[in-house]
């Protein structure tokens, strides 16, 4: 993949590739490395109450060390939401710098067209 594409391109030739392993419910740093020194091509982080919940600040420190540990290789930060509002999902996207947001409630089309991410 090259730099220079956007999110959905990105993911998009992710997909069309054919596998793609995603690991889920990251919440420590090594354990973001160790995805990505495994093969990850795509790191989830939960914004939802959960029991792996994490913060913001938290998921951009696990994305900035996957990357640096993935040598070049493209790797995509996803966020899992449950019946989050469009605005918060924005906001947490852009701080902890997500590719994709991945939703997991009763979200409504139309709340979906207030998003923006991916760009």
């Amino acid at each position: 993949m090259t730099v220079g594409k956007s999110r959905e391109e990105r993911l998009r030739e992710l997909i069309t590739r054919g596998s793609v392993i995603k690991i889920c419910g990251l919440r420590e740093l090594d354990h973001a490395v160790t995805a990505v020194e495994a093969g990850a091509d795509l790191i989830g982080f939960i914004f939802a109450p959960a029991r792996r919940q994490v913060s913001a600040p938290v998921a951009r420190a696990c994305i900035e060390a996957a990357r640096e540990a993935a040598n070049g290789r493209d790797v995509l930060a996803v966020g899992v939401f449950v019946d989050a509002d469009p605005e918060q999902m924005t906001m947490i996207a852009e701080e902890a710098g997500l590719d994709a947001l991945q939703l997991h409630g009763q979200e409504s089309p139309e709340s979906l067209t207030a998003l923006s991410i991916p760009d």
